[in-house]
C-alpha cells in the first residue's frame, strides 16, 4: 500500500484504540447493559473520527485526494431503501435504531481505505481487533472455569456480552485478523499470535455455539487452502520453522485448555464438546422439531406478503405474532417468549427489506467478490494476505447471519465493515478522486450533524434504558406509584419505544388510572399492532372501563392470533361474567385452564361462574382447587363455605320434609 498524501496524524491510531476498547464497554445499572452502550460506543467514536478526518482535511484549502470504492455506491444505496422503510414501517423507532448502528458501521468502512492506507497502519487496526478478541475469549474462560461473576451475564460464558452466542460470534469474527497477523509478522508474535487462536478457539468451546463452531472450521479451512495455493508464488505464505513450532504450540494450548471442566483438573471437558457434536447431527436430522426451522419458514411466510417492499428494517417482530403459525407452527411462540429475530439474518433482511433491499445486498457481494478478485490478482503480497484473510472473515460473518441475528448486535456489524474497509483498500477497483476543500468542508459539517444527533439519540436511549431497569424492579416490589414516575420519564425520553409505552400502561393498570392505561396500551398498539400481551392487556382495560364492545372485538383478535392466551381468555370471561352470560364463562375460564392448569385465579374465576350458572358441585371441586394451589386463600375459602352451608342447608330442609 502507497502512503497517502493525506496526514492523518494520530487518528489512525485513536480509532483503532476505540475499536479495541469497545468490546469491554458495560453499564450493568441499564437494561440492555453491554449491546446498547457498546454500539453507543461505536457510533459515537465513529462519527467523531470521521467529522475529525473531513474536518482537518478541509482546513487545508486545497485539493483533498478521498479513497473511494466501488462498494460504496451499493452501500448508501441499501442505507437509504432502509431509511425510506420509515415511510411506511409501523414502527420507526426499530428502524431509526438499526439504521444509526449501519450508518455508523459504513462510515467505519469509509475511514479504513482514509487511515490504514498503508500495511503497518493497518496492522494497529488488526491488533486492535485481535487484542480485543483475546481479551473477550480470555473473561469468557475464566467465567467457565472459575465462575467469574464480576460481570453480569444472562447466558454464560458471556464475557462482556450478556449472551454467549454474540460473544462467540465476535471473538470468531476475530479470529481471521490474528490470521492476517501471523503472517505479517513472520519475525515477532510467532509464539503468541498461535496461542491467541488457540484461546478464543478454546472459548468457543466452552460457549458452544454451533454457528461459532461452524465459522471457525471454515474459516480455518479456508485460510489452510490458500497457504497451500498461493504458497509457491507469495513467500510471506512460507512458513518458517519458527512459524511451525507456534503452531504447534497453538494446538496443543487449545487441546490442553478445551479439555478442562470448571473447578476441576481433569480433561472430561471432551465429552461436553463431544456430546455437543452428536447433537448437532439429531439437530440435522429431525428439523421439523427444532424452533428455528419454524422460524425460518415464517420468515419466508411474512416475505411472501411483503415481498417487494418488506416490512421495514427492524420490524420482524412487530409482525411476527401474525406469522408464527403461518408456515409451521413455532413452539417457542408463548406469553412470555416472541421471537424478536429469525435467527437468519439473510431471511429477515428479505421480510424486512423486500426484494429490493435483498437485490442491493447482492449487488454489494457482487462489487465485494469483484474487489476480492482484484486485490488477490493486482496487489503485492502483503495486500494478498489482507486481501484473502479479509475474505475469510466476511465469509464467517455470513454464516454467522445464515443461523443467528449478528446484524442486531453491537460488534459484528463493525468487525464486517472493517474488514469491507481494508478489502477495498487492496482492491485496484479503489480510486483516489480530488475534491475541493469546500465540499469536503459541507461533507464534514453533515458527519458532525450526524454525530451530534448520535450524541443525543443514544444519551436518551441510555437514559430511558436505565429507567427502564428502575421501572422492572419497582414492577417487580409492586411499587407502583414510584413506577409510574419513573415510567414517565423513560416515555419521555424515547416517545416511540413500544416496550417502554406498554410497561407504562401497566403500571397505570395496576394504579386503577384506566384511562391513562387506555392511551398508553393504545399508543404502544400503533407501533406494534400484533402485540398479544397489549392488546390483552387493553381489553382488560375495555372490561373494566364498561367500554363491552371493544373488550371482546380485541379479546378475539387476541384468540385469533393466539389461542393459547390464557391471559384474553380470562379477561374475555370476565366480560360474559359482566354481561350475565354465566355459561359462556365458564366456557372461557376452562379454556384458559387447558393452558395455564396450576393458575389458582383461573380456578376461582371459573368455581364464581360455575356456581352462578347453578352447577354448585361443580364450582365446590373449583375451589377446592384453587385451595389446593394457595392453602389458606381466604376469598376461596368463604365462597366453599357458602357453598357447603347452603348444601347442608338443603340437606337438613330435605331431611325435616321427610321426618314431617
Amino acid at each position: 500500500m502507497q502512503q497517502s498524501p493525506n496526514d492523518t496524524g494520530l487518528l489512525y491510531r485513536a480509532f483503532a484504540l476505540a475499536i479495541f476498547i469497545a468490546p469491554f464497554i458495560l453499564l450493568p445499572r441499564i437494561s440492555e447493559f453491554a449491546n446498547l452502550p457498546q454500539a453507543a460506543w461505536l457510533q459515537i467514536t465513529t462519527f467523531a473520527s470521521l467529522s475529525l478526518l473531513l474536518l482537518s482535511m478541509a482546513r487545508r484549502k486545497e485539493e483533498v485526494r478521498l479513497r473511494i470504492s466501488p462498494l460504496l455506491l451499493p452501500m448508501v444505496a441499501l442505507l437509504l431503501w432502509c431509511f425510506i422503510g420509515l415511510i411506511y414501517a409501523v414502527n420507526p423507532y426499530e428502524v431509526i435504531k438499526r439504521l444509526s448502528h449501519l450508518l455508523a458501521a459504513a462510515a467505519a468502512f469509509f475511514l479504513v481505505p482514509q487511515l490504514y492506507h498503508t500495511t503497518n497502519k493497518a496492522k494497529i487496526l488488526l491488533w486492535a481487533i485481535v487484542i480485543s478478541g483475546l481479551g473477550v475469549a480470555l473473561i469468557g474462560i475464566s467465567q467457565h472455569l472459575f465462575d467469574l461473576s464480576l460481570i453480569p451475564q444472562i447466558a454464560p460464558p458471556a464475557s462482556t456480552f450478556a449472551n454467549k452466542n454474540m460473544a462467540a460470534h465476535f471473538v470468531v469474527l476475530t479470529i481471521p485478523a490474528g490470521m492476517m497477523l501471523f503472517l505479517l509478522e513472520r519475525k515477532r508474535f510467532t509464539y503468541l499470535l498461535p496461542a491467541t487462536v488457540a484461546i478464543q478457539t478454546t472459548f468457543l468451546a466452552y460457549a458452544r455455539t454451533r454457528a461459532s463452531w461452524l465459522a471457525l472450521f471454515i474459516s480455518l479451512a479456508l485460510f489452510i487452502l490458500f497457504v497451500l495455493a498461493y504458497h509457491k508464488k507469495n513467500s510471506l505464505l512460507r512458513i518458517s520453522n519458527r512459524q511451525k513450532r507456534g503452531l504447534v504450540l497453538g494446538l496443543v494450548l487449545a487441546a490442553c485448555l478445551v479439555g478442562l471442566n470448571p473447578k476441576q483438573v481433569n480433561f472430561s471437558g471432551y465429552t461436553t464438546v463431544a456430546t455437543q457434536i452428536a447433537d448437532t447431527q439429531v439437530y440435522v436430522k429431525e428439523p421439523a422439531r427444532q424452533v428455528r426451522f419454524a422460524l425460518w419458514l415464517n420468515t419466508l411466510a411474512m416475505a411472501r406478503d411483503h415481498l417487494v417492499f418488506g416490512v421495514g428494517l427492524g420490524n420482524f417482530k412487530s409482525h411476527y405474532p401474525l406469522y408464527h403459525t403461518a408456515i409451521l407452527k413455532d413452539a417457542s411462540f408463548s406469553v412470555g417468549m416472541q421471537a424478536v429475530d429469525s435467527h437468519n439474518d439473510i431471511l429477515q433482511a428479505l421480510a424486512e427489506l423486500g426484494l429490493i433491499g435483498l437485490g442491493l445486498f447482492f449487488w454489494l457481494t457482487l462489487k465485494t467478490l469483484g474487489s476480492f478478485i482484484s486485490g488477490i490478482k493486482e496487489c503485492g503480497e502483503d495486500q494478498q494476505i489482507i486481501t484473502a484473510c479479509t475474505a475469510i472473515g466476511l465469509i464467517a460473518f455470513l454464516l454467522i447471519t445464515l443461523f443467528s441475528f449478528p446484524m442486531a448486535c453491537s460488534m459484528p456489524p463493525f468487525v464486517a465493515a472493517l474488514y469491507l474497509g481494508l478489502l477495498a483498500n487492496t482492491s485496484s477497483q479503489t480510486k483516489k478522486v480530488t475534491f475541493q476543500s469546500k465540499k469536503i468542508l459541507g461533507y464534514g459539517l453533515i458527519t458532525c450533524t450526524l454525530f451530534i444527533l448520535t450524541i443525543n439519540f443514544n444519551y436518551k436511549e441510555l437514559k430511558a434504558d436505565h429507567s427502564l431497569s428502575q421501572f422492572i424492579t419497582l414492577e417487580s416490589e409492586k411499587k407502583w406509584s414510584d413506577a409510574i414516575i419513573i415510567g414517565q420519564k423513560m416515555v419521555k425520553e424515547q416517545p416511540l419505544r413500544h416496550q417502554l409505552i406498554t410497561y407504562l400502561g401497566r403500571a397505570y393498570m395496576n394504579t386503577g388510572n384506566l384511562s391513562q392505561a387506555e392511551n398508553s396500551f393504545s399508543l404502544a398498539l400503533k407501533t406494534s399492532p400484533a402485540d398479544i400481551n397489549t392488546m390483552a392487556n387493553l381489553g382488560a382495560v375495555f372490561t373494566r372501563e364498561g367500554k363491552n364492545e371493544a373488550a371482546e372485538d380485541i379479546l378475539h383478535k387476541v384468540i385469533a392470533i393466539y389461542p393459547s392466551h390464557w391471559g384474553a381468555l380470562n379477561n374475555l370471561g370476565n366480560l360474559w361474567m359482566k354481561k350475565g352470560e354465566f355459561g359462556q364463562a365458564k366456557t372461557s375460564f376452562a379454556k384458559a385452564i387447558n393452558f395455564a392448569p396450576n393458575n389458582h385465579l383461573l380456578w376461582y374465576n371459573k368455581g364464581v361462574a360455575t356456581m352462578k350458572s347453578g352447577s354448585e358441585q361443580e364450582a365446590m371441586s373449583d375451589f377446592k382447587r384453587v385451595l389446593a394451589l394457595k392453602p389458606g386463600w381466604s376469598e376461596a375459602q368463604v365462597m366453599l363455605n357458602q357453598l357447603i352451608q347452603k348444601q347442608n342447608l338443603i340437606r337438613d330442609n330435605k331431611e325435616s320434609k321427610e321426618d314431617g
